[in-house]
């Protein structure tokens, strides 16, 4: 990544900025050969492909559409959107969830550009709970990797984007449709448009890398709407969790973005520097945190204006400077603020103080550790950060290479 044009937003980038780490809308002064395929997500233009080092472009362009107005890299999960000025684009209908020994279809364009091609894959495995902003993996040899390959369901929803390839090369991996929904709902857009297969070719388009002109790239703030509410609370549940589990920098950050002006806090009504002061003091006491959401105990119940979530996760704490360590089951509630995208209510408590599953903490750290392997920074760093937490608690990786797998947690000596 070089010079960055526009602020730097964030997967849980809406109206605000927070936990900024995860995505940029920038544009850079190389250019690189990053010519690929995209796919329309959204009928108002929003095209959805691999990051295949679109992040080094000056501008991005379509022979059809013209230069993209807007420009989302997430180097985090290897995706780029890019907006062009179009309406009633056939559209892929992305779907939330994905589960194991689904039958799939793989679509990518053929060397001469002249047709598609389609590979039948099922899921092999899945990371993370169904339906998060997560990965899945297909069995699929390391071909044409330079242009972005769809997977679809048999009914041409689109299930995910080939997103980076396994060690052993005979596994794709995928990220999931769900987060690509998420992404383009938090800022505004309805992706529920619906196509079927034989219009898979209409939805296709050829994206070209290009040098710098000069202008720099807009990138335009919504609100959320009613649409996806539910779906966007689960994520944002999900990505709390995700940011209180990286180093104070990114995890303040969040909290400084994320909560209302004034908020019933823990049954007292404070303002939102009086959290950010309780946050700030927690944080540096235990300064190494991870926390992980129990799916199947997650309720979310929506309206037009708020949605209230309740959950149950697992904690494992460390402090280093007081050389402490703290873990268990908490169970959480808060209240979301459709209209404002802040916090406006926040309680939780603690279950147990003994029997935390550390499942969670070792699959945060493996994808961090994997994603690190792309060569993204971000994760790199969060990597380290986990890997530390569950040393804490007797945790080891038990080799340095290759990383980002369970099987090399084990007990420390």
């Amino acid at each position: 990544m070089h010079r960055d044009i526009t602020k730097r937003h964030s997967l849980l980038s809406l109206t605000r900025v927070a936990f900024c780490s995860a995505i940029f809308c920038s544009s850079s002064a190389l250019s690189a050969n990053a010519d690929s395929l995209g796919a329309f997500v959204t009928s108002d233009g929003w095209v959805v492909s691999s990051d295949r080092g679109f992040n080094e472009c000056g501008t991005v362009s379509s022979p059809r559409y013209g230069s993209a107005s807007e420009i989302i890299h997430d180097p985090s999960h290897n995706l780029s959107l890019f907006k062009f000025s179009v309406r009633n684009a056939v559209a892929l209908r992305p779907e939330l969830r994905v589960a194991e020994g689904e039958r799939l279809s793989v679509i990518f364009q053929n060397q001469s550009g002249a047709g598609l091609t389609v590979r039948n894959r099922r899921v092999a495995s899945t990371t993370g709970a169904q339906g998060d902003a997560s990965y899945f993996r297909i069995p699929h040899a390391r071909e044409n990797r330079n242009l972005t390959q769809f997977v679809l369901s048999s009914d041409a929803a689109l299930v995910g984007v080939v997103s980076g390839w396994e060690d052993n090369r005979e596994t794709a991996r995928v990220a999931k449709a769900g987060y690509i929904a998420l992404l383009l709902a938090s800022h505004g857009h309805d992706f529920s448009v619906n196509s079927t297969a034989n219009r898979i070719q209409e939805s296709l388009v050829n994206i070209e890398c290009g040098p710098e002109t000069g202008d720099e790239l807009g990138f335009n703030e919504f609100t959320l709407s009613a649409f996806g509410a539910e779906t966007w609370a689960r994520a944002f549940t999900q990505l709390y969790q995700e940011a209180w589990s990286s180093p104070n920098s990114a995890a303040l950050s969040f909290v400084d973005q994320v909560y209302g002006d004034r908020v019933r806090y823990f049954g007292k009504n404070l303002s939102r520097a009086a959290i950010a002061d309780d946050k700030v003091s927690f944080a540096n006491r235990w300064n190494y945190r991870s926390y992980s959401l129990r799916e199947e105990e997650l309720s979310i119940t929506c309206g037009s204006a708020r949605c209230t979530i309740e959950g149950v996760n697992d904690y494992f704490t460390f402090g280093s400077e007081i050389n402490r360590k703290s873990s268990g089951i908490a169970q959480f509630s808060f209240d979301l603020d459709l209209r404002t995208l802040r916090i406006s209510r926040e309680d939780s408590s603690v279950i147990s103080r003994t029997g935390a599953d550390p499942e969670g903490m070792f699959l945060d750290w493996a994808q961090s550790t994997r994603n690190c392997a792309t060569g993204s920074d971000l994760a790199c760093e969060r990597s380290e950060y986990l890997e530390v937490v569950m040393n804490a608690f007797g945790y080891c990786v038990s080799s340095s290479r290759p990383r980002g797998r369970l099987n090399e947690i084990i007990e420390c000596a």
